[in-house]
């Protein structure tokens, strides 16, 4: 009888600590979710600012993005563009973040004015944490058609 005590107890114990365990993870991963729509955020506000250094800081070097027109950029076309295109609006919204360990999707939808012109577009911006801290690697864009 007392073994049995023993074993229930002993199985209690597992439950609750994974249970806490999972609710650490979920912290955890929450906290992931709010850094990279914060990083989502700013990397609008620079572009709106033309501030090339804080685009540059969210880039890994390697960077692609595929743009609504299909054309495959880099990093420093991205940053080339940062300074040149004079942006007025970047605004985001609708934003959903997956984390997957250290790699993290992000997708939303983004209004932009500048002077290449006007656009709403969903996103899709794939990260990887590195030596403790976010990066995006990749971006994709599509035309929001009206």
């Amino acid at each position: 009888m007392t073994r049995k005590i023993l074993s229930i107890l002993a199985g209690c114990a597992l439950a609750v600590s994974g249970f806490t365990t999972q609710r650490a993870v979920a912290a955890d991963q929450g906290k992931v979710e709010q850094e990279l729509m914060k990083i989502e955020r700013s990397w609008c506000s620079a572009s709106v600012k033309g501030d090339a250094a804080a685009i540059g800081a969210i880039l890994a070097d390697d960077y692609t993005d595929v743009l609504p027109t299909g054309e495959v950029t880099s990093k420093a076309q991205a940053l080339s563009d940062a300074k040149t295109e004079k942006q007025t609006v970047c605004d985001i919204d609708m934003m959903q973040v997956r984390v997957y360990g250290d790699a993290a999707v992000v997708v939303g939808r983004t209004t932009w004015k500048s002077s290449l012109g006007n656009g709403q577009y969903r996103y899709t911006d794939m990260y990887i944490r590195r030596d403790g801290r976010w990066i995006c690697v990749a971006s994709q864009a599509s035309d929001i058609k009206k």
